[in-house]
């Protein structure tokens, strides 16, 4: 009679150990992670501190936001006169947030290159003069900005001309600002 030799597997016990171990640890990572305990509890409270609700103003954030708008539109309320006696279509508008005059420009056409002189006359004979290149946008142009410190100007009304000049088209408008 023939005798089956027993097959002998020598590291069956280590790999019985090894997947148990493995099993183990994937028990323990999942209760870990349910029960918000290290690493995964920080990443939970970043995010949880970062949701905010967003409430409805009070009725005073609502009277002081409106009172800071009223107080900015009435610094920069402009009263555009003949807006443009050349080809070009030229807007202004002039904003003052705080301790800069910020005046800015939409050119009616698409220009790359170019000049915009700012010009101002204020109260007691007081001016002041600066220039700046072109910027093309999309559909039209913008002066590149002027950005003038109000401890230049003083207190009072202002007349703001602008002149633009691109190739052969030319452009200016003229408002009023009182700061």
């Amino acid at each position: 009679m023939m005798q089956l030799k027993k097959r002998e597997f020598p590291h069956r016990k280590q790999t019985v150990v090894f997947v148990l171990i493995i099993l183990v640890g994937c028990a323990l990572a999942t209760y870990a992670y349910s029960a918000k305990l290290l690493p995964f509890n920080q990443q939970r409270e970043t995010s949880e501190t970062n949701n905010t609700t967003s409430n409805s103003p009070s009725n005073s954030q609502q009277s002081t936001g409106s009172l800071a708008k009223e107080e900015v539109a009435n610094r920069s309320t402009l009263t555009p006169s003949d807006s443009s006696d050349g080809s070009i279509p030229v807007v202004i508008t002039a904003i003052q947030p705080g301790d800069t005059v910020l005046i800015r420009t939409t050119i009616g056409i698409v220009a790359t290159e170019g000049t915009c002189v700012l010009d101002m006359n204020g109260p007691n004979g007081k001016t002041y003069h600066s220039s700046t290149g072109i910027q093309a946008m999309s559909s039209s142009s913008t002066c590149k900005g002027f950005n003038i410190p109000l401890s230049e100007l003083s207190s009072g009304k202002w007349t703001i001309a602008i002149s633009v000049t691109s190739a052969d088209a030319r452009g200016s408008v003229t408002a009023e600002v009182t700061l």
